[in-house]
């Protein structure tokens, strides 16, 4: 998965194919050699600041690590930041979720990342995200049981 912003750049560490226009990435098949997900987002030719959240749509991580700080918008990403979650061992059912990225040149006001954490749907923090100089990336992905 490949998310391109600007002169900024997200993906995950284990390449799964490019994105439909909808942001729909091509699904994967848990197996014995899968045992979770990294994402890595880095900056391109120069610092970006980049806040954002991966959300689960449906199924469930092994463990839900701390999303990194560096990705609170608030402190220019210089060098790739990665974030990883471990799957179950015995995936029963899709696991689906959604990454979504705010990019800007500027920080991010403090009171919009607090913001992100209380939202309805996925829609809504698509707008919380959104501002001027914003560019907005989202992808969905989607693990299916073997």
């Amino acid at each position: 998965l490949a998310v391109e912003f600007g002169d900024a750049r997200a993906a995950l560490r284990r390449p799964l194919g490019e994105a439909s226009a909808a942001g729909e990435v091509p699904a994967l098949r848990a197996g014995p050699d899968l045992c979770g997900i990294e994402v890595e987002v880095a900056p391109g030719v120069k610092p970006a600041y980049v806040l954002g959240r991966l959300m689960p749509v449906s199924g469930r991580f092994a463990a839900r690590p701390p999303w990194p700080t560096e990705l609170s918008g608030s402190v220019a990403l210089e060098g790739p930041v990665r974030w990883r979650a471990p799957i179950p061992r015995r995936v029963t059912e899709p696991i689906e979720y959604r990454l979504i990225l705010g990019v800007a040149a500027d920080p991010f006001a403090t009171t919009k990342a607090a913001r992100l954490d209380d939202f309805e749907s996925l829609g809504e923090l698509e707008r919380r995200l959104a501002g001027p100089g914003v560019t907005i990336v989202s992808r969905r992905h989607r693990i299916d049981p073997p």
